[in-house]
C-alpha cells in the first residue's frame, strides 16, 4: 500500500503518526456505512428542523445500546459453519 501525505503542514507529522491515524478511518468508515445501510442517515428527509433533531435522537439512542450490549452478546458459531470462509475470517 502506498500512503501519501499532503498540505503545507506535511514537514511537521511523523509518518508513523500519519499511518496510525490512517488505521483509524476504518472504524470510522465502517460507522458510516453502518448508519446509511441500517439507519438511514443518508436518506432521511425532513421539512422540519425540529423532526430531524428528534431523528438525531434516535439514531444516538441507538448506538449507545449497541455499544451498551457489545459486552453482553456471545459469539455463537454452529458446528457446520465453522469452514464457512467468513468465519475462519472473522476469527
Amino acid at each position: 500500500m502506498f500512503l501519501s501525505f499532503w498540505g503545507e503542514d506535511r514537514k511537521s507529522y511523523d509518518s508513523k503518526d500519519i499511518y496510525n491515524d490512517y488505521r483509524h478511518r476504518y472504524d470510522i468508515e465502517g460507522h458510516n456505512r453502518f448508519s446509511k445501510q441500517a439507519l438511514l442517515m443518508d436518506k432521511y428527509q425532513t421539512p422540519g428542523i425540529a423532526h430531524l433533531d428528534v431523528w438525531m435522537w434516535i439514531v444516538q439512542l441507538t448506538y449507545w445500546l449497541l455499544y451498551a450490549a457489545s459486552g453482553e452478546v456471545e459469539v455463537y458459531i454452529n458446528e457446520w459453519e465453522k469452514y464457512l470462509p467468513e468465519v475462519k475470517r472473522a476469527k
